[in-house]
């Protein structure tokens, strides 16, 4: 029966760490997909109001007075853009690298925030699972004391029963504490995963597709691809 118990038991642990390995991949990426969701939600606003700006500005058919004054906007929020416009209505030195890397810091910096909150938010439930460990280790050190006492009292009473309840509340407790454990190591995991995330994510400017807006003098270009914050996380193996 001991024996039997025994492996019962073994395989039961082996099980659950399988278990536990497939639960973390999937906690880990659905940290690393609410990153990106956040992420992209707190870049949208500003990341829009530069692309409708820089439309209006690139856009031919509008009054000069209105591009003008978006090329102020632009200016303001982008320094190192140094387009201007003629009287005619011709866009000069339209540097627009520059509002590709203002949208691509914006992109970064959201992730960044975004991850730093979603460790904060991981950090708390480390600190609850490590109570739980410490928890679990008390129950079992209480336990195989209890086992021992069991023991040597089975040597008088004569009643095996009780050492092999008093084992298996032992391995009950043992399987406790590898799980509390395993539930700080899922934390760290995916604390490394997300820290991965801010050092290693491939995070570029949003790619434009020019097309011609107005025709004849000073006709220029405008975006028409929508932003999106591009990020590729790297899972564990």
């Amino acid at each position: 029966y001991v024996l039997a118990a025994a492996g019962i038991a073994a395989n039961g642990v082996a099980i659950a760490k399988v278990v536990k390995k497939a639960r973390e991949l999937t906690d880990t990426q659905i940290a690393l997909n609410e990153i990106q969701t956040t992420a992209n939600n707190n870049a949208a606003e500003e990341i829009t109001r530069i692309e409708t700006l820089s439309n209006i500005l690139h856009d031919n058919t509008r009054s000069l007075d209105e591009r003008k004054t978006a090329l102020s906007e632009i200016q303001a929020l982008v320094p190192d853009y140094h387009g201007s416009l003629t009287e005619e209505g011709t866009l000069i030195d339209d540097n627009t690298t520059a509002l590709d890397n203002y949208i691509n810091g914006l992109k970064r910096a959201a992730v960044a925030q975004a991850a730093f909150d979603k460790m904060v938010e991981i950090q708390k439930k480390k600190l609850e699972a490590e109570l739980k460990v410490q928890k679990a280790q008390q129950e079992l050190d209480a336990a195989i004391a209890k086992r021992e006492r069991t023991q040597s009292s089975v040597v008088y009473a004569g009643n095996e029963h009780s050492i092999v309840y008093a084992q298996d509340d032992v391995r009950r407790k043992e399987n406790a504490l590898t799980s509390a454990k395993a539930e700080v190591q899922g934390y760290d995991s995916q604390l490394d995963e997300i820290d991965n995330l801010v050092k290693a994510s491939d995070i570029t400017p949003t790619k434009t597709t020019p097309t011609k807006t107005g025709g004849g003098k000073g006709a220029t270009v405008k975006t028409t691809k929508p932003v999106e914050v591009e990020v590729k996380p790297v899972l564990p193996e």
